[in-house]
């Protein structure tokens, strides 16, 4: 917004009160422009930058305390160019001081001011006493006169050139920088006092569109839902500072909303109004991915609240796990979340049986395949174990290195329990519960060909003569309770090493291995005789029994150590 000579005569009137009257040095101190020159009443009282002006005030506040009343002021007000204004004066003052009688004293002044940035700086100030010698009519000496007049016409043409060329430096900053850049008052209009042509491209809009649509009225061009808001947010902040940062909605030309992040200052000018200074980013993009990643983590929120299984997380650097809440709410207890390749393998909470598997299937997913899966026995807080379907993802940095396994356990307890009954069933036979032919045959080949060196083999064949004569006599039911009882003795006599099956109506077998299976079988054969003359004499009489015993090492083939009728 340009500077009348009326506003510059306003700020001329201000500087008097503040010097004379009431001695605000350090008030005039942040209006000075940078490349400020004064020439003082004294002959000491020369400076030509702000650190030498800052001296001076210094040492006349420290050294001159009273204040001064103006009798009287005349000032005329010139413009050089639309940027800089000459100001002369006169003005007549005295001191406030009681202790001793003050004269009047007439003072000349000179002022040079630059506007920037919708604010006006103090350029040039040279301060003058007349000279009791000199007439009325002469304001110089009448030889020197027009060569001063030509030397301040030529510091002025210079100084103007500068100013020109340094107003078009900050231009080209202020529309290089992304987004835009405004200077606005502070009332609830937001009127604009200054901006780039960023903040045009931001919205669509002219600088003439700017002005007659919206009145230069920078609180018109936001999106009116975040109004409210936005004020709220902007008082909150200032309570604790002069700055703000804050994010609100504008609409464009062509109808769409933009998301901008709002940037700014908070600053009190010398005739005591207040501006923003604000540099505007366009974040709509930003926004949107904050809003997918906000969706997104809503989702696994959800996932995982609704979800039984666990899922978990290893950020393999710093070798630390993450899990869902309700892995405690299965297991009873908290789970290893640090050092987790050392602690985890070492856990008494999984199955002993299971920790190579576990330590093969964390190098397998560090140096060869991405995907792993694994079945494990976690154990619970009441000492049971739990089978767990254990499946990980590895995700990799940009440079190729592990960064994190993203992963889910999965309870199968019951399906493995549903699987072992019914492979025990296939197993089985539904009499006696002993292993059936098939599966006594498997097992036993098995067996044999994992003999040691020094291990031997011994295999009972039992049968039970005439036992179709309790079928006929007593029923089948009779002899259904005779073969589990049978099948009963033989559980309680051997080892649970030894494998026990019914391989035919009457038949059963039990191997034995070991060293001392040989020396074993003996006796074990005579407690089968026994029990089997116990039993027979109480199922009425009738049937007898047969008895082998065959023999075989791991370096032999069988051979039969006796029978028993």
């Amino acid at each position: 917004m340009p500077f009348s000579e009326e506003n510059v005569l306003d700020f001329v009137k201000w500087l008097e009160k503040s010097y004379f009257v009431e001695r605000a040095l350090g008030r005039i101190e942040k209006l000075l422009a940078p490349e400020f020159m004064m020439v003082g009443t004294g002959r000491r009282e020369v400076c030509y930058d702000m650190p030498q002006m800052r001296f001076l005030l210094q040492q006349e506040q420290s050294g001159f305390h009273d204040t001064f009343l103006v009798l009287s002021a005349h000032y005329s007000v010139r413009t050089l160019t639309p940027e800089v204004f000459s100001v002369c004066g006169e003005l007549v003052v005295r001191e406030n001081n009681e202790s001793c009688e003050m004269l009047d004293l007439p003072v000349r002044v000179t002022i040079i001011l630059r506007a920037e940035q919708g604010c006006l700086l103090l350029s040039q100030l040279h301060l003058s006493l007349p000279s009791p010698d000199q007439d009325d009519a002469e304001f110089f000496p009448r030889l020197l006169v027009g060569e001063n007049i030509s030397t301040l016409r030529r510091l002025a043409d210079e100084r103007s050139a500068e100013l020109r060329e340094r107003n078009r430096d900050l231009d080209a900053l202020m529309n290089n920088i992304p987004g835009g850049v405004m200077c606005c008052d502070a009332t609830d209009e937001l009127n604009l006092l200054q901006f780039s042509d960023g903040l045009l491209s931001m919205l669509g809009y002219t600088r003439e569109e700017l002005r007659t649509v919206f009145h230069n009225r920078f609180s018109e061009m936001i999106y009116e839902p975040d109004i409210a808001p936005t004020w709220e947010a902007v008082h909150a902040q200032l309570e604790k500072g002069n700055t703000k940062l804050i994010e609100y909605r504008m609409a464009r030309k062509d109808g769409g909303l933009i998301w901008v992040q709002d940037r700014g200052q908070l600053m009190r000018r010398e005739d005591g109004r207040e501006v923003f200074y604000c540099i505007l980013l366009d974040i709509t993009e930003t926004k949107k991915a904050q809003e997918d990643l906000r969706l997104s983590l809503e989702r696994h929120q959800i996932i995982m609240d609704q979800t039984n299984d666990i899922i978990f997380e290893w950020q393999v650097k710093q070798d630390t796990l993450t899990f869902s809440p309700n892995w405690e709410k299965k297991f009873g207890y908290e789970p290893v979340r640090e050092n987790v390749h050392a602690r985890l393998l070492d856990n008494p909470h999984l199955h002993p049986d299971d920790a190579p598997l576990l330590r093969r299937k964390l190098s397998d997913i560090l140096e060869r395949e991405p995907y792993q899966e694994a079945e494990l026995r976690i154990q619970k807080r009441d000492g049971g174990y739990l089978w767990c379907r254990v499946r990980a993802t590895l995700q990799k940095d940009r440079a190729g290195e592990p960064a994190k396994a993203v992963g889910v356990i999965l309870d199968i307890d019951a399906e493995k329990r549903e699987a072992q009954r019914m492979r025990e069933r296939a197993e089985r036979d539904t009499l006696t519960g002993l292993y059936n032919k098939g599966t006594m045959e498997a097992k036993a080949d098995h067996a044999l060909g994992a003999l040691m060196p020094g291990e031997n083999a011994v295999l009972l064949m039992i049968d039970i003569d005439n036992f179709k004569q309790v079928n006929d006599f007593y029923g089948h039911l009779s002899g259904d309770v005779m073969l589990t009882e049978a099948a009963r003795m033989l559980q309680d006599m051997f080892r649970a090493s030894d494998i026990l099956g019914r391989i035919g109506g009457d038949e059963f077998t039990v191997l034995l291995r070991g060293s001392g299976a040989q020396a074993i079988a003996g006796r074990k054969a005579q407690e089968v005789l026994d029990a089997f003359a116990r039993l027979l004499p109480a199922q009425g009489g009738g049937p007898g029994f047969f008895l082998q015993c065959w023999h075989r090492s791991s370096a032999a083939g069988w051979y039969r150590l006796s029978h028993a009728l």
